[in-house]
């Protein structure tokens, strides 16, 4: 939620104070019941309004504004004082704080113009403030004046966010940053809106022209938050509002080290107005626009152990959201989009326990395929149970078509099930069916996944479509590159090759097979929800350049060209690059298993890889720097000096050339069923640092 007071905070009080309270804050694992209010904390009552409530967390915004006579520390400590819904525990307070946009009502704009009410932003106010603030990216997206997407690792916002800036003390303020007032005021932790700033196509565009990687730098980002905070309070708190995305772009076990929950907005419910008005009846009670989406995203989150908050904008419809989030395992809280009062619908505080049944929770809410008459039957579709509820989750599976088939028929708690599609019997048209998948014992039973099935005539199906993104055109290049891209069909997708321009433009000569890679690319699935093989938008190839002609130097034309199930090619694009290997300094290699959106399962896989490095350097034959990551967190060593006859003929010449290989163990069942990011991080003795084998692939374990 963006907002803007129209009543405003700020502190008169420059020293840190100590909570009022003796009682211990109830751990966050522990809430049931919360609050979010950012506007009008000073009007009407409002704090005292917050301390008689039963809430065990408050949502609340302390950064200083215009306004210089609000304390907020005593508002803090207010709050703190009281008890927390079971009577023993204080309350949590924490701090509204927006990391991924830059606000003109806020302190740092002091001085500078304001263009809010001029209406509309324009390209041209951007431009101006980028002279003074240039981590300023865009307007923002969904039309909020005088608000605008920052590049977010930008040094001198995250001066402003994190480290601090002379600004604050030029303003006679207590504090240097946005983390420096929420810890002098005393707050439990923060709550971060804008995180999906990480997704804005502007901001991405930013990243890639200065070679940054949007959805590492936001997770970095957040963990320098965490960690100056732990810095003074070691029980800090950390809570990513909105982008639930960042699950599948660094995954579960890498936000351990960043957030400790996460909180959704509109998942059932949202408002399309109010933003400043109370009373606006479209401040409420509209249909929420992602709702399978924002749930499959969630579940994620609930099962790796996040408490997961919702705040559905409703009024009438309040009672559906308290029942739908206790029955998935979620804290609710049902309010209206201005977030100015604390809500007249609050949630039912007599409830002692809340539902602890199992929870069916299911990946998917729709697949879609399609064939051709008479041709082969399309590729199987797979979904993944689990159990996001309490107890143990006995499932069994039905389907309600003869052309439908799952595998396997029931389970218990986890596991992936398949979906087989049988086009003999049938003639063209298009098929619908149902999956149900049940347990009598489950909150939620049942629940079921759509099938959608078309079924052409041959050729009248469509050729493929899709992008080719990486390299970018017109780049140098040295070792490995990932060449990425995308792609979709109405049938489904058979291939995607890469060549590279011959002697004649016209000779292309073949390079290898793209690999479709399983959860890559959803954004793409999101844009186009009901085409076969969605889920395998992405494809990638991992290019080791040095296998170019003259050794991988000189300027190369690729090209990528897609094939469907039928028979039809499209050239998706071409990439002219220049590669020079002959000046490459840094380590270069590649991993081997598990291949690029390959499975891995089992306690024991072994990620086999190799590296080397340019002379004059070498890589210590210990492997001690050699590091593996899964989803961003560092494992340690692979066990590296290993002979491979292939590398050693290849590159003769280099100091590793006899020893380039090694392997590392993987529990894979310390992790969840799902996409995953694999990276070998490589230096050798000369400082030099360098990315080897970075890949998607799937754990795939059951119970």
């Amino acid at each position: 939620m963006k907002k803007k007071y129209t009543s405003l905070l700020c502190v008169l009080c420059v020293l840190c104070g100590i909570s009022l309270s003796g009682a211990d804050p109830l751990p966050l694992s522990s809430v049931r019941y919360w609050a979010y209010q950012i506007q009008d904390l000073d009007l009407g009552g409002a704090v005292n309004k917050i301390v008689n409530s039963k809430y065990d967390m408050v949502v609340i915004d302390p950064t200083v504004t215009w306004d210089y006579e609000f304390n907020a520390k005593d508002m803090v400590n207010r709050i703190k004082a009281s008890k927390a819904s079971d009577g023993v525990h204080r309350k949590l307070v924490i701090a509204y704080i927006d990391i991924g946009e830059a606000e003109e009502w806020r302190w740092y704009w002091d001085g500078h113009t304001t263009y809010e009410e001029n209406g509309l932003c324009k390209n041209s106010y951007v431009n101006a403030i980028q002279n003074w603030a240039p981590f300023v990216v865009a307007c923002d997206p969904d039309g909020w004046a005088g608000n605008y997407p920052v590049a977010f690792w930008d040094e001198d916002w995250k001066d402003i966010v994190i480290y601090g800036t002379p600004l604050g003390s030029h303003l006679d303020l207590y504090f240097d940053s946005m983390l420096d007032e929420v810890i002098q005021d005393g707050f439990d932790g923060v709550y971060l809106d804008w995180v999906e700033a990480w997704e804005m196509s502007a901001v991405q565009n930013r990243a890639q022209n200065e070679g940054k990687d949007p959805g590492q730098e936001m997770l970095d980002f957040i963990k320098e938050m965490r960690n100056y905070g732990k810095q003074y309070n070691p029980d800090f708190i950390v809570i990513q509002q909105n982008s639930s995305e960042l699950v599948n772009e660094v995954g579960a076990n890498a936000l351990k080290n960043a957030v400790d929950a996460i909180a959704q907005e509109g998942v059932w419910w949202d408002g399309v107005g109010g933003n400043d008005d109370w009373w606006d009846p479209e401040g409420y009670d509209e249909p929420g626009c992602c709702t399978n989406y924002y749930l499959n995203r969630l579940r994620k989150y609930k099962a790796a152990g996040f408490p997961v908050f919702v705040c559905d904008y409703a009024l009438t419809k309040a009672d559906k959201v308290y029942e739908k989030a206790s029955t998935e395992g979620f804290i609710g809280y049902a309010t209206r989009r201005s977030l100015s009062k604390l809500t007249t619908t609050p949630p039912d505080f007599t409830v002692i326990n809340p539902t602890r049944k199992p929870v069916i929770s299911i990946d998917e809410s729709g697949l879609y395929f399609g064939a051709l008459d008479g041709g082969n039957a399309p590729e199987s579709r797979s979904f993944n149970i689990s159990n996001s509820g309490a107890g143990t989750l006995n499932w069994s599976i039905t389907d309600n078509k003869t052309w439908l088939s799952t595998n396997p028929a029931s389970g218990i708690n986890s596991g992936q099930v398949t979906v087989s599609i049988d086009i003999s019997a049938l003639d063209t048209g298009a098929y619908t069916g149902t999956i149900t998948v049940s347990d009598p014992n489950a909150s939620n039973s049942p629940q079921t996944v759509k099938v959608t099935l078309n079924v052409y005539e041959p050729g009248e199906d469509d050729v493929p479509f899709g992008s080719f993104d990486t390299p970018v055109d017109g780049s140098t290049v040295r070792s490995s590159i990932a060449v990425t891209g995308w792609v979709l069909d109405d049938v489904g997708i058979d291939r995607v090759e890469i060549y590279r321009e011959g002697e004649h433009r016209e000779d292309w000569i073949y390079i290898g097979d793209a690999v479709l890679v399983e959860g890559a690319r959803t954004d793409v699935q999101q844009t186009f929800p009901t085409f076969p093989m969605n889920h395998k938008a992405g494809w990638g190839y991992m290019m080791l350049t040095n296998f170019l002609p003259n050794s991988g130097n000189g300027i190369f034309t690729i090209y990528a060209r897609a094939t469907d199930t039928s028979g039809n090619s499209v050239t998706l694009g071409s990439k002219t690059i220049t590669c020079d290997n002959a000046n490459a300094v840094k380590p270069f290699g590649a991993i081997d298993t598990p291949r690029q959106g390959g499975i891995a399962s089992g306690s024991k896989f072994v990620v086999w890889g190799w590296a080397l490095t340019p002379r004059p350097g070498r890589i210590p034959t210990d492997g001690s720097t050699i590091n593996v990551y899964v989803d961003g967190v560092d494992l340690g060593h692979p066990t590296y000096n290993i002979y491979r006859s292939d590398i050693a003929g290849l590159f003769p010449s280099y100091a590793n050339s006899n020893g380039a290989a090694g392997y590392f163990i993987l529990d894979t069942a310390a992790y969840d069923n799902g996409v995953h990011t694999l990276q070998w991080v490589v230096t050798d003795n000369g400082g030099h640092t360098d990315g080897i084998g970075s890949r998607y692939f799937v754990i795939q374990n059951t119970d």
